[in-house]
């Protein structure tokens, strides 16, 4: 999310780019689009979570020297960075969309495939 500062200066930013009609037409055929999707709260709170968890099932099981806090530890840090890894590709992919300039309609100015 952004800001209230970084809001207002993109509100006076979208406001100079519309008297531009220069530029206006160039990011209509170019077809820009936001930044793409931030990475959910609940992601962090779940990265968190499971890190601080295993952490402290290390550090117990390396206390006590009981194989199943190492192996419960291990385990919990292993999925969550796996989990975490895998949701930042996702989000990464989701953010990430191919699009070709608009031709207006007109066949003979499409691009060879």
């Amino acid at each position: 999310m952004l800001s209230d500062d970084e809001q207002h200066r993109w509100q006076q930013l979208t406001a100079e780019l519309a008297r531009e009609p220069q530029l206006v037409g160039l990011s209509k055929r170019l077809d820009v689009a936001d930044a793409g999707p931030a990475l959910p709260h609940r992601a962090w709170l779940a990265w968190l979570a499971g890190g601080a968890c295993g952490a402290v099932l290390l550090v117990a099981g390396g206390l006590t020297n009981d194989g199943m806090l190492l192996t419960a530890g291990m385990a919990l840090l292993t999925v969550t960075l796996v989990l975490t890894g895998v949701l930042l590709i996702a989000v990464g992919i989701s953010g990430c969309r191919v699009r070709r300039p608009s031709t207006g309609g007109r066949p003979e100015d499409a691009a060879p495939m």
